[in-house]
């Protein structure tokens, strides 16, 4: 839990019930709220419950999937299985998507369809931080990455989701040239798989107008 953001008073009984309901289940989670600096609130994410629960390490990997940490909850066991936090990601950042990503090779994962947390965003959060970030996430993909065909597949998209992700938000913010540069990376990223195509051309088409 991040010194910004709120539990709700029943995100720990929830998740504990619901653990103990599941016993082959390794960490639990729920949605959020995202609230602004002041404590406004900025919506509920979206969420897709097929790729939340069970066997998700794919998902979490290719980021299609998200585990929301103000919300995670796992087994002593887990860590004692696959170990803690990295800590060549301590200045970093993504430690936590490490340590999710680890247990869910190792175990099922259980998604709580319901909002358990408040989650704060702010202009100085480490998630603004590109260079950092960028670099916290290659690191992953990279340890993930053992040379089969399958992982460096799912390695490149992986990689052009990343590259996607930022290029709405440099969009969003109004930076056309910075945008530009983020869509050809996840072009070349990915250049097979047609939701990056397409996002790409449709990005790029907005970011010359």
């Amino acid at each position: 839990l991040d010194s910004d953001d709120v539990w709700l008073p029943e995100r720990l009984a929830v998740s504990v019930a619901e653990m103990d309901r599941r016993p082959q289940v390794g960490l639990v989670h729920s949605n959020i709220i995202r609230v602004d600096e002041n404590g406004r609130r900025l919506g509920v994410p979206e969420r897709d419950a097929n790729i939340l629960s069970g066997r998700i390490f794919e998902h979490l990997y290719t980021r299609r999937a998200h585990i929301s940490c103000p919300t995670a909850l796992f087994r002593r066991e887990c860590v004692d299985r696959v170990e803690a936090f990295d800590p060549e990601l301590s200045r970093l950042g993504c430690e936590d998507r490490d340590l999710w990503l680890r247990i869910a090779r190792e175990y099922d994962i259980h998604y709580i369809p319901q909002v358990l947390a408040l989650y704060r965003t702010t202009s100085g959060s480490m998630s603004h931080q590109t260079d950092r970030m960028m670099r916290a996430r290659e690191y992953v993909l990279k340890k993930y990455d053992d040379g089969s065909p399958h992982m460096r597949r799912l390695r490149r998209e992986a990689s052009a989701q990343i590259y996607m992700d930022w290029a709405w938000k440099v969009a969003a913010a109004g930076d056309k040239a910075g945008a530009r540069a983020w869509w050809w990376r996840t072009l070349t990223a990915c250049p097979f798989r047609w939701r990056f195509v397409r996002a790409s051309l449709v990005g790029l088409a907005r970011s010359l107008r």
